[in-house]
């Protein structure tokens, strides 16, 4: 993990795998924290990273599990949220004249972060009401009695370079193909144990259009009522763009989990030329 002075609600992660002595796969990614957050320092005790975060109301130390594999228990999944909480660590009030329920939070939330409501069997409810720097949101739903997690909805997004072709060199090694048109018709994604992600094609000069998977697979036998479902498959969507002129990004802004494992693009290329040795 790493800091900047400049950037004070980012924290930019480094990961990598090594095999045999040597490092085969790395990368950086970041987790942007709200606005008005500074994070102060970081730490590593076994698989826990804690996080010292001042806030606009006090400074507090959060923690985040990341060891591979971790779900809630008696689950099949890890509800995905910031600052998550249990009804455990809430107050929950019904008015049953107005079927209005008021979550009190051990935390204010503020307008530059989202409140997310999800049962414990992966039902989502809709927050009715969230006042910037209180501790309370209300839904139109009974809560009673219901278990349910509740914290800061995240997104996360991933995308995608430029897509380039490659061709072999009489030397062993690998060339761009600069001549022509690169004509990027599909992009295949590959995902396992999924509940939802979406697609945004954004080529230039044209209008986003936007494709989500919902883990609601027709014939599925995971696919069943008042569950969940969490599949593994491919999710081809339609680019039709030239390969230099486009924007292609996967997001996930639920508290489902997504794993993306692979991508692959189809391509056509039209050569104005052709490269001789």
């Amino acid at each position: 993990m790493a800091l900047t002075e400049g950037d004070r609600n980012s924290l930019y992660v480094y990961k990598f795998f090594d095999q045999n002595n040597a490092r085969v796969q790395s990368a950086w990614s970041r987790f942007k924290f709200s606005s008005n957050d500074a994070v102060l320092g970081v730490e590593f005790i076994d698989t826990t990273l804690y996080i010292v975060v001042k806030r606009a109301d006090g400074i507090f130390l959060d923690k985040m599990r990341l060891e591979p594999g971790k779900i809630d228990t008696g689950s099949t999944y890890r509800t995905l949220l910031d600052r998550r909480v249990d009804e455990g660590d809430c107050t929950v009030s019904h008015d049953a004249p107005t079927g209005i329920s008021t979550v009190t939070m051990p935390y204010k939330a503020y307008t530059n972060s989202t409140i997310d409501i999800i049962t414990k069997d992966g039902l989502r409810i809709p927050v009715a009401t969230q006042t910037n720097g209180s501790n309370q949101v209300t839904v139109e739903t009974n809560l009673t009695g219901v278990e349910f997690w509740i914290g800061e909805r995240y997104e996360m997004l991933y995308q995608f370079s430029d897509v380039v072709m490659r061709e072999q060199t009489s030397g062993g090694g690998e060339a761009t193909i600069l001549a022509g048109r690169a004509q990027v018709r599909y992009l295949t994604l590959g995902f396992s144990n999924t509940g939802y992600f979406s697609v945004e094609v954004t080529p230039d000069y044209r209008d986003k259009s936007t494709h989500p998977y919902t883990g609601r697979v027709l014939g599925s036998g995971g696919n069943i009522l008042g569950t969940v479902p969490l599949e593994d498959g491919d999710f081809r969507v339609p680019v039709y763009s030239e390969a230099s002129q486009v924007t292609i990004e996967c997001k996930n802004d639920t508290p489902l989990p997504c794993a993306l494992t692979s991508a692959e693009f189809e391509m056509s290329l039209n050569a104005r030329s052709q490269r001789f040795s």
